[in-house]
């Protein structure tokens, strides 16, 4: 009780600072002069929950240019990623381009020039997140299938790139060194990521489980979500309104979920079955705790999404760890080309299906909460039958 108590008050204290952004935030109005700075990314600068949008065109400049845009707005509209304010009639200084990003842009050419078309800007999504390489049908079929995921940066790259450098420490058999590996391979890859929410979430929970480390203990994962919304919340409150922060942190809560209910774990099966059910459980989990905010934001849901994800997921470790190896010694990226175009060919064939994807309109806020609030009574019960059951296999 003391514990839940003391998460409700962090939470109510998440709130105020929530608040206390919103009154405090500069209103602008339309014919107002605005000096605004910040990185450009899909031809916007966002800034809280705003975007800024040049009308006029952007000479010799990309996505991670840092500039500086003085310019008279025009026209606010409020869509689901927020409020776009149009500018027009901009004065633009470039400022810099951050170096993290140039080496970003320098890999991802690296691919491209190995895998050229959607099979290099699948490879460079699934190592480093962002699907800006790939073609507009590309991007809508994975949006179709419900293998969005796939192509963000999110926990799992994190995992996978702090575990690589960590490795190596726990090769020389020296704990400090594997510690101070793992943490630095989880800020490096935040960096070349872009620093979305979902990355930053990850981050977060890595280098706290790294720190755990340090004092001889096992991080609770379920803690370390809980005290990353909170830090991520109070540094940034209008990450509460950010669509890959809430995603993020209920993909994360449905693979907790799905962990914990199998602890421990049931006998699903044996060898290759026992593993397919295993993924399909934890993939219908994770399913369940994104769909309201799916439903929220987008009014879409995907009929096919567990099947693809069941079909292509087990092929994102060996194409990450193929491309990670291919930016050292190139022809080695020759080697991921199947399994990327296996991927390709799933979600293509998925999309075109005619039932594949399902619009049922917009979920509202107090019907997101309900089924939260349903998901959560039916699992407590759930595992708390589960852990009190005698074993008598």
């Amino acid at each position: 009780m003391v514990r839940w108590i003391f998460v409700g008050t962090l939470f109510a204290l998440c709130l105020v600072r929530y608040i206390y952004a919103v009154q405090t935030q500069v209103q602008v109005n339309i014919g107002d002069q605005v000096a605004v700075t910040g990185v450009i990314w899909n031809g916007k600068i966002r800034l809280e929950n705003r975007s800024f949008v040049i009308l006029d065109k952007l000479v010799d400049l990309s996505d991670g240019d840092e500039v500086t845009v003085v310019g008279r707005i025009t026209d606010q509209v409020t869509e689901k990623y927020g409020i776009s304010i149009y500018l027009e009639e901009a004065q633009i200084r470039n400022n810099h381009t951050p170096i993290f990003f140039r080496l970003r842009v320098f890999l991802e050419q690296k691919i491209i020039n190995y895998l050229p078309g959607d099979a290099g800007g699948l490879a460079s999504g699934i190592l480093l997140g962002g699907n800006k390489l790939l073609a507009y049908n590309t991007k809508r079929d994975f949006t179709r299938d419900g293998l969005s995921h796939i192509i963000a940066a999110s926990g799992y790259n994190v995992v996978m790139v702090s575990g690589w450098l960590a490795r190596i420490g726990k090769k020389l058999k020296h704990q400090r060194l594997m510690i101070l590996l793992g943490v630095l391979g989880t800020i490096l890859y935040m960096l070349l990521a872009g620093l979305t929410a979902s990355v930053i979430r990850a981050g977060i929970m890595s280098i706290i489980s790294f720190t755990a480390l340090v004092y001889g203990r096992k991080s609770d994962a379920i803690w370390s979500l809980i005290m990353t919304a909170v830090i991520m919340i109070l540094w940034n409150p209008w990450y509460i309104a950010d669509i890959g922060f809430q995603l993020s942190f209920a993909a994360t809560a449905g693979v907790l979920a799905s962990t914990s209910s199998s602890n421990p774990p049931p006998k699903l099966g044996g060898g290759r079955k026992g593993v397919v059910l295993n993924e399909l459980s934890l993939i219908m989990m994770v399913q369940l705790f994104t769909i309201p905010l799916i439903l929220h934001h987008f009014g879409q849901l995907s009929l096919v999404a567990p099947v693809a994800n069941l079909l292509v997921v087990w092929t994102v470790p060996f194409i990450m760890q193929l491309t990670a190896l291919g930016l050292i010694f190139g022809p080695i990226l020759y080697l991921a080309w199947p399994l990327i175009a296996y991927m390709l060919y799933v979600s293509s064939w998925l999309s075109r299906l005619s039932w594949a994807s399902l619009t049922v309109g917009q979920m509202s806020w107090g019907w997101v909460a309900i089924w939260y609030l349903v998901l959560a009574i039916v699992y407590n019960r759930y595992y708390a039958k589960r852990s009190i059951t005698p074993d008598y296999r």
